[in-house]
């Protein structure tokens, strides 16, 4: 069985959850990240626990999209890592 690589949430990052999306405060960079709620869900989904694959099923399921979202979670998962928010470890 081939190990799956699976974003986790850095403990340290802070969370605002507002009305329509959230608020992320990182400690380490001082920085603000404001997100909407589909990236809200993705953030929510790194636990360690969901592959990309995962949380492109249910961010589809969710909002009863047809095409393919992969590649808008992946810039998502990829912007979170940039900004040192998660990082992604082997799930196996």
């Amino acid at each position: 069985m081939r190990s799956a690589q699976v974003p986790l949430k850095k403990s340290d990052i802070r969370l605002n959850q507002m009305d329509q999306g959230a608020i992320l405060y990182n400690p380490r960079t001082e920085e603000v990240h404001l997100l909407n709620p589909a990236a809200f869900l993705v953030w929510e989904c790194c636990t360690g626990a969901f592959t990309l694959a995962d949380i492109t099923r249910l961010l589809g399921s969710i909002y009863g999209k047809r095409e393919d979202l992969s590649s808008e979670v992946q810039v998502i998962v990829d912007q979170f890592a940039e900004k040192a928010m998660i990082e992604l470890v082997r799930r196996h």
